[in-house]
């Protein structure tokens, strides 16, 4: 079939609630992402790169209601989006799909046409078993795993001097010192101080006890993922104890020890099992309420992951023959990047229960009562009007008034 055929097929969406709609459409964009993997080897020119399935594809949406009735459709459309079952989309270059979409942002600034645009991403239909098993049990769990995997390499491989421990001590107290003033709860914050304390006496017997220094600081540094408050507050402080154990390895890396190496290894390592058991957790109603917040979280533990294994192979040196030779525990590798999958799926699930992100573009000066009364309808209580405020950081002047053209942000 020519393209000239493709092109006059009715471009239809059906979404989840069944209604079909039939906008006029522009664009015909499409990315096909790959799941890959890239590996790196010393003294091995160039990069293996094993690249698994496909995922989804994804497609930029621009469509148009025109007519005397397009608002009236185009709110219609709204409604049907708001169902969280897939959409069927037939498009006339691209064939039957079944998508989901990420936002839409409806623009009703020229009259007689609603502009839409968006993202959309190829959706799996199949209704999969679901697992009996708690999500924050299994990552818990699996945190629980990979921190045994460390103590005991640690303890196996490590033979701590007296720098070290002076060292270790000295990241303990700044971490200690960034996180306490974070934290909201004060039976949290007095948890936390003997956590840090039992760390720092076990650290001075690391001499001989490289073990239960190890499993201290462990502890020490799992006590964050529990705090109550919001899972944004958590990975913030823990970032930021991320760093500072990087900062230990900044510089020229021939200076760096063995030991410093390890030192690293295993409280880096610790600390991202913490990121995910803490992005597990859920404290605050406000927490994963819509779907880029989910995003923005999966972005963020797959960036301070892939951080990691950098850090680690440019601290790897030699092949293992000498003693000062340093390459990273292979078992504490593959055991956090498992966690990390699974806590990413975890929360591509939780997204998809979330909130879609939506788009409204005022037509006329209005203000946040009727802008509150059309996005969300009739409340009881000022909620819709607060959370207008806190989405889109309207100051005093929006209070009062919201000027047209404004672009507003929402979630359904």
């Amino acid at each position: 079939m020519s393209w000239i055929e493709r092109i006059e097929k009715n471009f239809e969406i059906t979404c989840g609630d069944g209604v079909t709609y039939t906008p006029q459409w522009m664009k015909a964009i499409k990315v096909l992402p790959f799941n890959t993997k890239e590996f790196n080897f010393p003294g091995v020119a160039g990069t293996l790169v094993d690249r698994r399935e496909a995922q989804g594809r994804k497609f930029d949406l621009e469509i148009f209601f025109q007519g005397e009735n397009n608002l009236d459709v185009a709110d219609s459309f709204e409604e049907s989006a708001r169902d969280k079952r897939f959409w069927t989309i037939s498009h006339p270059l691209y064939g039957s799909i079944f998508v989901q979409p990420s936002s839409l942002s409806f623009d009703n600034s020229v009259h007689n046409v609603t502009k839409i645009t968006g993202t959309v991403t190829e959706t799996i239909t199949i209704t999969n078993p679901k697992p009996t098993i708690i999500p924050e049990d299994k990552i818990d769990e699996d945190v629980e795993n990979l921190n045994e995997v460390v103590a005991v390499s640690f303890a196996n491989n490590v033979k701590p001097k007296s720098s070290d421990i002076t060292e270790t001590k000295a990241t303990n107290e700044k971490v200690f010192a960034e996180t306490k003033q974070n934290i909201e709860d004060d039976i949290d914050g007095q948890e936390y101080f003997n956590l840090f304390n039992n760390a720092q006496s076990a650290m001075t017997n690391a001499l001989t006890d490289a073990d239960g220094a190890i499993r201290s600081t462990q502890n020490f540094i799992l006590a964050p993922a529990r705090f109550k408050q919001s899972v944004q507050s958590r990975l913030s402080m823990l970032d930021n104890n991320f760093e500072s154990l990087r900062a230990n390895i900044s510089g020229s890396v021939t200076k760096i020890t063995k030991n410093e190496k390890q030192f690293f290894e295993s409280q880096a390592s610790g600390t991202l099992g913490t990121m995910a058991l803490a992005s597990s957790i859920i404290f605050d109603d406000n927490d994963y309420k819509n779907r880029p917040q989910v995003v923005e979280t999966i972005d963020f533990l797959l960036a301070r992951f892939a951080r990691f294994l950098t850090d680690l192979d440019l601290l790897q040196s030699g092949t293992g023959n000498n003693p000062n030779d340093y390459i990273p525990n292979a078992q504490t590798i593959i055991d956090l990047n498992n966690l990390f999958t699974y806590t990413v799926g975890n929360l591509f699930r939780i997204g998809l229960n979330a909130r879609q992100e939506r788009f409204y573009t005022t037509t006329d000066e209005t203000n946040l009562i009727e802008l509150a009364h059309r996005i969300y309808g009739l409340k009881n209580a000022d909620e819709t009007i607060d959370e207008l405020i806190r989405n889109n950081g309207f100051g005093l002047y929006q209070t009062l008034s919201v000027n047209k053209d404004v672009i507003v942000k929402y979630y359904i």
